[in-house]
């Protein structure tokens, strides 16, 4: 029997074979790892956590002190502390995921990647759903956690409110942590990527709706809708669930897929800019 040598013509090896794709979900999975690894998301995002959950914890001592004790009382002191502290993990981790995101293109990480995984494509589209769902669970754990304290501590509206912030809370956490990871992949830098994303979701609107009384009026309505479909005004109307018996889920479900929008079109954004870019 002959066989035949894996050679070209005039003793020179072949190319060996190509590895096979890595499945998109072997891909998330391996990018969660990373995220929880040490260099990752974990000891910052632990920062972030206990620190939204002392300011849930503390709106709630402050709230139960103050309470008169009916029921729309009891109801502002189930919900708030548990939408100061999805908002505030959403906000900080959200700039914690940006300056990561950052980091890990200055110092030529995507790169390295891209040689192990060269569909850039799937690679991108992988770390978002990491760091979506990251998001997500670490965003259950906090709100779940001061919403459990709400409620052994006598919250009085019922675990329906608390778990409408968790959920709603949790969800808008996981939409501006994508929001972050997209603005740090397009600013290419840590200090760059939390300073714009500071000046749009927090200088810049806030500005804006205090220079508006001094422009003309077509001006200011175009300044306030500016203000209006802001991430962080967006944020605050996903996170308040303590305004759903008065009003309706309408507020809730259009901050949410407000910041839906955005996080779809900045991602987009950024899987094109990394599908272009040279390593």
């Amino acid at each position: 029997m002959t066989v035949r040598a894996n050679t070209r013509a005039g003793g020179v090896p072949a190319r060996a074979t190509s590895r096979p794709p890595v499945p998109v979900v072997g891909l998330g999975v391996a990018e969660c790892r990373r995220l929880a690894r040490q260099g990752g998301l974990r000891n910052a995002s632990l920062v972030v956590a206990v620190l939204a959950a002392a300011v849930g914890v503390a709106a709630f001592a402050v709230l139960r002190y103050l309470s008169s004790g009916d029921a729309a009382s009891a109801t502002v002191v189930a919900s708030v502390p548990v939408e100061a502290t999805s908002s505030s993990f959403a906000l900080l981790a959200a700039l914690v995921v940006a300056n990561w995101a950052g980091r890990d293109s200055q110092r030529g990480m995507l790169g390295v990647s891209v040689v192990v995984v060269p569909r850039r494509t799937a690679l991108v589209g992988a770390q978002l759903g990491a760091v979506a769902a990251y998001g997500l669970a670490t965003g259950v754990l906090v709100t779940g956690l001061v919403g459990v304290v709400v409620l052994a501590g006598g919250g009085g509206a019922g675990a329906a409110t608390v778990l409408g912030g968790v959920v709603a809370g949790s969800a808008a956490a996981a939409l501006m942590l994508v929001l972050g990871y997209s603005v740090g992949r397009l600013c290419g830098g840590p200090m760059v990527a939390v300073l714009a994303c500071l000046a749009w979701w927090m200088i810049i609107p806030l500005a804006s709706g205090l220079a508006s009384a001094l422009l003309p009026e077509v001006v200011a309505e175009a300044v306030a809708w500016f203000v209006d479909v802001s991430p962080v005004t967006l944020l605050s109307q996903a996170t308040t669930v303590s305004s759903v018996t008065a009003t309706g889920v309408g507020d809730l479900v259009t901050g949410l897929v407000g910041l839906l929008g955005w996080s779809a079109l900045l991602s987009a954004v950024a899987v094109r800019r990394v599908a272009v870019q040279s390593f």
